[in-house]
């Protein structure tokens, strides 16, 4: 009676692990459409610089933070980072001013 129970908890425990495992997903969270992916570093970039100059903060962050996923060790993906820091450096000091 004992052997009948423990396989019938291991023949669900395998069911369970295995529909479990069946509806993983292999792709990642941030799922990029067809447009994005044929785009280079440089038109990621020079978009995203002109977000930032018309102070369109959050979208021009996204655009920095897509860039440096796609193309981590290109040059403006530095640029990219280098732009983030600015900004938050930027909010920082203007969250200083205006709390005084």
């Amino acid at each position: 009676m004992y052997i009948l129970k423990m396989f019938n908890n291991l023949f669900i425990y395998g069911f369970l692990f295995i529909f479990l495992i069946s509806c993983s997903n292999t792709q990642t969270m941030w799922m990029l459409n067809k447009k994005e992916i044929n785009l280079s570093p440089d038109k990621i970039y020079i978009t995203a610089m002109n977000n930032f100059n018309n102070e369109k903060f959050a979208e021009s962050i996204e655009q920095f933070e897509l860039l440096q996923k796609l193309f981590p060790l290109s040059n403006e993906a530095i640029q990219a980072e280098i732009m983030i820091g600015f900004y938050l450096m930027f909010k920082w000091i203007i969250m200083k001013l205006f709390s005084i």
